[in-house]
């Protein structure tokens, strides 16, 4: 069954790679500077043409019960102002759902390819998901947030988020680093 997922999300990436590939084509290619409103229309295009309820399924899954997966390198292909409330939800959601079936849970988050300039234009999103979760008290109920392929500027980002994440759940955190190629 797994081997199956990764061989559908595989199939996912490959068609967003092509409309991604479509919307640069027929707007000019990338932008070198003032990127985020283009990368924010394209990441809405991907959304409205394969469908927020498909890319959230393969971004944020659950494993092992109480594993809840969390892969930034499909996120980051749909994720804009339009949808940040839909995807926070469908995160609270899914920490519910599994909530329901066990007594706690685990985070694990993939960062790869995450860099320094999408993080600033998340910065919204991070701090509302933080405040939502907040509110539904989900810290006590969390094992452990683990963040893998974590970029080299991961540790410090966290300080500067620390003042929005609880105390419980960033003594939960693990950051593994990106292995080097």
């Amino acid at each position: 069954m797994l081997l199956y997922c990764i061989m559908e999300q595989r199939d996912l990436l490959t068609n967003i790679q092509q409309l991604q590939n479509n919307y640069y084509d027929e707007n000019n290619g990338k932008n070198i500077l003032f990127k985020k409103k283009q990368k924010d229309d394209c990441a809405n295009q991907v959304s409205q043409q394969v469908g927020l309820d498909n890319l959230l399924q393969y971004s944020v899954y659950i494993l092992n019960d109480n594993e809840i997966h969390i892969d930034y390198t499909v996120l980051k292909t749909f994720i804009n102002p339009s949808n940040y409330t839909n995807i926070i939800d469908y995160i609270i959601y899914v920490m519910q759902y599994t909530l329901e079936k066990t007594p706690t849970f685990s985070i694990i988050i993939n960062l790869d390819t995450l860099t320094i300039t999408a993080l600033e234009r998340y910065r919204i999103l991070i701090v509302q998901f933080c405040e939502s979760t907040t509110e539904h008290e989900f810290s006590s109920k969390l094992i452990k947030l683990v963040i893998n392929n974590s970029p080299s500027f991961i540790k410090t980002t966290m300080q500067t988020f620390g003042s929005i994440i609880p105390d419980n759940v960033y003594k939960k955190i693990s950051i593994t680093a990106k292995p080097k190629k």
